[in-house]
């Protein structure tokens, strides 16, 4: 999967690299706490479609571009109900794709004063962990839905531990989505309000969130085009080491 990202208008890349949340990833947030029931399994199986027009809207979009939902979670919290859909790409690629859905329906403000409303997406393997991936994506949601900021390009989300269980990785790289033809980056709203962007979440190392903070996300994303690593294989080499250590 060739890394090729066309710069975009409405999704405003960041002057820096900023770091949006500078905490240890937790995996007992109410969302992520939601997810398991006892040994870890997976309670949050969806059925029916209670959806609001946002996630239809949303939703459609996905689809349209994805293809059909694969699998599909809610998180029930008591006031913080999220729902997370995941597609299944080509065989060949052997990609996973895991969608929030609805997470935008609280319009987010840009450094500027302007407002989006943001999802976020989560690409690996289909044989990856999908069970932690959800955790993980529930409860980066709500924390990034609770802080109101809107993610940008070249943002990255830092943790000080690994965000997946077995992996060194410690970050979440915010880009957008090379994955799909460039329409897919933006759903224009249906009426007067703030645009929907779609967000790709890259994992990143400890030492590529340094790189990213020392050369800029720029530099980053060029290296990504030039050496096209394997971007949804959780124990990737990282990029911007001599060493090859993360």
């Amino acid at each position: 999967m060739a890394f090729v990202v066309k710069p975009d208008a409405t999704f405003r890349p960041s002057p820096t690299a900023r770091g949006i949340i500078a905490a240890p990833f937790r995996a007992d947030t109410g969302a992520a706490q939601a997810l398991a029931g006892h040994g870890g399994t997976p309670v949050l199986q969806m059925t029916g479609n209670t959806d609001d027009a946002f996630a239809a809207r949303v939703l459609a979009h996905y689809t349209r571009y994805l293809g059909p939902v694969a699998q599909d979670w809610r998180d029930r919290t008591p006031g913080w109900p999220m729902r997370l859909v995941a597609f299944d790409g080509t065989s060949a690629q052997n990609e996973r794709f895991f969608a929030t859905c609805g997470l935008g329906r609280q319009a987010a403000r840009m450094p500027d004063g302007r407002e989006l409303h943001c999802e976020l997406i989560f690409a690996a393997h289909q044989d990856g962990p999908t069970d932690d991936i959800v955790r993980m994506m529930l409860g980066v949601s709500e924390l990034v839905g609770r802080s109101k900021d809107a993610l940008l390009r070249g943002d990255v989300i830092r943790f000080t531990a690994p965000i997946l269980p077995g992996t060194l990785l410690t970050g979440l790289y915010c880009t957008m989505p090379a994955f799909c033809p460039s329409d897919f980056a933006c759903l224009e709203p249906a009426g007067s309000g703030a645009p929907i962007v779609m967000i790709w979440l890259i994992p990143v190392y400890e030492s590529e969130k340094a790189y990213i903070r020392a050369q800029g996300w720029r530099r980053f994303e060029d290296d990504l085009d030039r050496l096209d690593p394997d971007l949804l294989d959780l124990h990737r080499q990282p990029i911007g080491t001599t060493q090859g250590s993360p």
